[in-house]
């Protein structure tokens, strides 16, 4: 089960105590803002073909450790379904199973 949230709320970048390493939310977050600032500038090539700039600049993602608390909460329920109690936050759900 893979869980995500994201928020563009916080403007923390540190380490969340007993969190995600720091070197990890680092890679994931350059990874996702180099993406975006693609999509944004319009050098983001899809396809064979580079789609057009944003008509807004996109901004970077930052880290909430409040967010990581509440996904990983969720995540330790093994319940695969949305939360009730979620304060607004989005969440997206993917599960893939293969048959050998």
């Amino acid at each position: 089960i893979l869980l995500g949230l994201f928020s563009l709320i916080s403007l923390s970048h540190s380490q969340c105590p007993g969190g995600i390493p720091a070197a990890e939310v680092k890679g994931f977050l350059d990874t996702h803002n180099k993406l975006r600032q693609s999509i944004s500038s319009g050098t983001y090539v899809a396809k064979g073909k580079t789609m057009p700039a944003a008509k807004t600049p996109i901004p970077d993602l930052t880290w909430d450790c409040e967010i990581e608390k509440s996904a990983q909460a969720v995540a330790n329920t093994c319940v695969f379904d949305h939360s009730t109690n979620n304060d607004n936050l989005g969440e997206n759900l993917y599960m893939n199973q293969s048959i050998i």
